[in-house]
């Protein structure tokens, strides 16, 4: 059974998000006939709550049953999914729940394969629809929640229901799946004809390395440390793409999606994963945005270049001194940046694991500490072009051959490095360093994130959780998954850390029980709800 405040709260985003009577708008265009009995906005409150605890799966059939059976009826007649006719009662018909999804999946289909539209049109279609599927997804944050101005961003397997027919091209790093390249428009013969095959991290709710299906790509808020905010982790940008091919475009796609909502973005944290693009492709991207990042790297990305026009040696996409001894060229990193010491009571072997974590991450500081003594520090802030003035350590210039000490960097107090010298590896902070590992260790939030999501006891985001398939109906489904975690986050740390106000997302039931009649009945957009009394 499924509370009243529980659905209530989702409409109330979708009502908040505009999307519903924006898709109403469209669908009833030009249209005729009887009204329908299920509208957009209850259909979609719908598709969120089917996420909640004891729903094994989020299919079409299970909506429906939500509408019919899992909430009261006394709710049911407010909805119009229950209405007396004469003396006969006409109950919602899942043809009725799927005939409205796969409208709403047409009126936002991007697809190659499914819509007749030129790769321009495709563009506009899918800007559109993730304009408005992440504005369902910021509606999900309580108001005086802030949104932040720092994404932890990363991509996860979100795999289909169908299985693979005939072979797939592989895509090229120019291919962008709203182009018209083979990629995008070579049919493999599966029943979801825009997924590809791709490669996923395993772990223990993805049994292999290779699955089929799509990507989501998402980027969470990270609030400062010092902030009430900082343990809040919500999906705040989302962008669904088929999976195998290795683009920055959907992703800048995403992250300019996010500002011209109006939302602040002053940094990026990235795995390695992106430090396989190449610099015009996307940091330079970032730059030309003013978006920094924070940025791990790929093991053939590391090591020691150097850059002819000044003489300084570029380790791990940071300048040293020429005459850096070369047993610090190449520092290993350890298995965990974070090492935190087992609860008691813990099993040996976690015991055991903490202490040789923590010991491998002791001997990487120590190196890093010697190595930052030839580090150049900065003298300020990089500038807009991407360049940045640093001061020149005058440790141990004894080490300098005759060579060196015909250089730029042996004979100036400051250099003047430009954007290109750094490339794509550039960031605010020395990687290894402890600011650099402080700052990189909050993108480990969108790992649990996902985690989260697909776990049987989170929103179960797993092959099989939906069975329609395709580009708009994953992306759509996949989004309604995220707003149900985002709900079920904000009120968890909000129980935790006593956070109040009067948004009725963080509403009890028994608050919203005298306030459903105006929620579902008014045609305007509800007043916020008063906090609940301690009796409530």
């Amino acid at each position: 059974m499924i509370r009243e405040g529980e659905f209530v709260r989702a409409r109330e985003v979708v009502r908040r998000s505009g999307l519903a009577v924006e898709l109403e708008q469209q669908l009833r265009a030009g249209k005729g006939g009887a009204p329908r009995q299920l509208d957009v906005e209850t259909l979609l409150a719908a598709c969120i709550v089917v996420f909640g605890t004891g729903q094994r799966s989020a299919t079409l059939i299970k909506v429906h049953q939500v509408l019919t059976e899992d909430i009261v009826v006394s709710l049911q007649d407010r909805l119009g999914v229950r209405r007396k006719i004469g003396r006969r009662w006409q109950v919602l018909t899942l043809r009725q729940v799927r005939y409205l999804f796969k409208r709403i999946c047409t009126l936002l289909d991007y697809s190659p394969h499914t819509t007749s539209l030129t790769s321009d049109e495709r563009a506009a279609r899918e800007d559109e629809t993730f304009r408005w599927l992440n504005e369902l997804v910021r509606a999900s944050v309580p108001t005086d929640v802030p949104h932040a101005d720092t994404l932890g961003v990363d991509a996860t397997s979100i795999r289909t229901a169908a299985r693979p027919r005939g072979p797939l091209p592989s895509a090229k790093g120019e291919d962008d799946y709203r182009g018209d390249s083979a990629f995008a428009r070579q049919a493999g013969g599966s029943w979801d004809p825009d997924a590809r095959h791709g490669h996923q991290t395993k772990t223990h709710e993805n049994a292999n390395d290779s699955f089929f299906g799509h990507v989501l790509l998402a980027g969470v808020g990270i609030h400062p440390a010092k902030s009430e905010f900082a343990t809040l982790k919500l999906v705040e940008a989302l962008v669904v793409t088929p999976n195998g091919y290795n683009t920055p475009k959907p992703t800048l796609r995403m992250l300019d999606e996010y500002r011209a909502a109006g939302h602040d973005l002053a940094k990026v944290l990235v795995d390695r994963g992106f430090s396989y693009w190449e610099a015009s492709g996307w940091a330079d991207e970032l730059l030309t945005r003013e978006v920094a990042q924070t940025i791990d790297m790929h093991p053939a990305d590391r090591g020691a270049r150097p850059d002819p026009a000044t003489g300084v040696l570029m380790i791990d996409g940071w300048p040293y001194v020429p005459w850096t001894p070369k047993h610090l060229h190449a520092i290993p990193p350890p298995p965990h940046l974070v090492v935190r010491e087992p609860k008691p009571g813990a099993a040996t072997d976690k015991h055991d694991a903490y202490r040789t974590n923590l010991a491998a991450l002791e001997k990487f500081r120590r190196a890093q500490a010697e190595l930052a003594q030839y580090a150049l520090t900065p003298n300020g802030r990089a500038r807009k072009d991407g360049s940045r003035q640093f001061k020149v350590p005058q440790h141990r210039r004894d080490l300098a051959t005759a060579r060196d000490r015909r250089m730029k960097v042996y004979n100036q107090p400051t250099l003047v490095l430009p954007a290109s010298v750094a490339t794509k590896l550039r960031q605010e902070h020395r990687w290894g360093s402890d600011a650099w590992i402080a700052d990189y260790s909050r993108r480990t939030a969108i790992e649990a994130v996902f985690g989260n999501m697909k776990a049987r006891d989170g929103e179960g985001v797993q092959r099989g959780w939906i069975r329609v398939v395709g580009l708009a109906a994953t992306a759509i489904m996949t989004t309604f998954a995220i707003v149900h975690y985002n709900l079920r986050m904000v009120r968890t740390w909000a129980r935790r850390t006593g956070f109040q106000n009067d948004d009725m997302l963080l509403a009890r039931d028994r608050a919203i029980a005298g306030y459903e009649e105006i929620a579902l009945d008014d045609d305007e957009p509800p007043a916020a709800l008063s906090p609940p009394t301690a009796a409530a």
